[in-house]
């Protein structure tokens, strides 16, 4: 009985704690509407630590109505007057605070500005030792490429039009119909490509068509307002690659945006392989042999 009453009242200490803290909202945060598997969703983009979150829209309902001039528990005493929350659903409000303060949505009172950059650093560091703990798949983020795709996307911004996806399609076609008419033809060059003289060859052209995939990722995001934070390399059981984050692309209104993002990397990859379909490049062993003559000198 002690014991059931000690453990009672120190819930009871901790609930009256929790109603005597404060809070703050964020104005800098980005907040869009979108339809998830047919239900109401609210994605909120942190521009601070350039992550998505999603909240249904109770939760959304619930954020909106917040008082910041209220405690915690003066916003429940509220909410159950809107009759938002029931009585006996205090627990459930005091989680959905937590819920909310652990990503940074809402600032508890004694945080500030520098100590969100601050968990933000944090979570980088927990990301990158999770990171740097598998072995199979292994993430090593290199740079920000986000100045760098601000400054240059205007030169490609041509390849999001309507005009050139047009262009695009029927040059997809094109290639599709001589890969039919000319399989054989296509296919007889590659029969050594496995050779060891060409794996040097072969490496370097994998690992610049990833990088090349993922500037495609890279470049829609920035087309349609999104920061791209972070880009490094991916090894994948020892086998180069790269990444991009551009996650802030789910914060995108558009369901046509959003997946024009997710299908950035293999459109961009396309447009190198559509011309070499169409135009296939004359004496491919030679150029095998070439570079890697080239490579054995250096």
């Amino acid at each position: 009985m002690n014991m059931a009453a000690s453990k009672n009242s120190q819930s009871a200490d901790f609930k009256a704690e929790i109603r005597q803290i404060r809070f703050q909202l964020r104005s800098d945060l980005q907040i869009s509407r979108q339809i998830y598997q047919g239900d109401p969703v609210y994605v909120v983009h942190d521009p601070v630590s350039f992550r998505t979150h999603r909240l249904s829209l109770f939760q959304y309902r619930t954020l909106a109505l917040l008082n910041p001039a209220r405690t915690v528990g003066g916003n429940f005493k509220d909410l159950v007057a809107r009759d938002h929350f029931s009585n006996d659903g205090e627990e459930t409000f005091h989680e959905l605070i937590s819920s909310l303060a652990r990503p940074g949505l809402i600032v508890l009172s004694g945080a500030s500005g520098p100590s969100l950059y601050k968990k933000y650093q944090q979570g980088k560091t927990r990301t990158r030792q999770r990171r740097t703990l598998g072995f199979l798949f292994l993430q090593v983020p290199l740079v920000n490429p986000d100045r760098f795709l601000s400054r240059t996307v205007h030169h490609l911004s041509w390849l999001f039009t309507r005009s050139f996806l047009v262009v695009w399609l029927c040059a997809l076609m094109a290639a599709g119909l001589v890969i039919c008419n000319q399989f054989t033809e296509l296919v007889e060059p590659l029969n050594g490509i496995l050779a060891a003289k060409s794996l040097p060859f072969l490496w370097v052209s994998f690992v610049a068509l990833k990088i090349w995939h993922e500037l495609g990722h890279g470049y829609a995001c920035r087309k349609f307002g999104g920061a791209v934070p972070e880009m490094g390399m991916l090894l994948i059981a020892g086998t180069p690659a790269a990444f991009v984050d551009a996650t802030s692309a789910w914060s995108f209104p558009k369901r046509s945006q959003r997946l024009l993002v997710m299908c950035g990397g293999m459109y961009f990859e396309s447009l190198v392989a559509i011309p070499g379909l169409t135009f296939p490049v004359p004496h491919l062993d030679e150029a095998y042999t070439a570079f890697n003559q080239t490579a054995r000198h250096q």
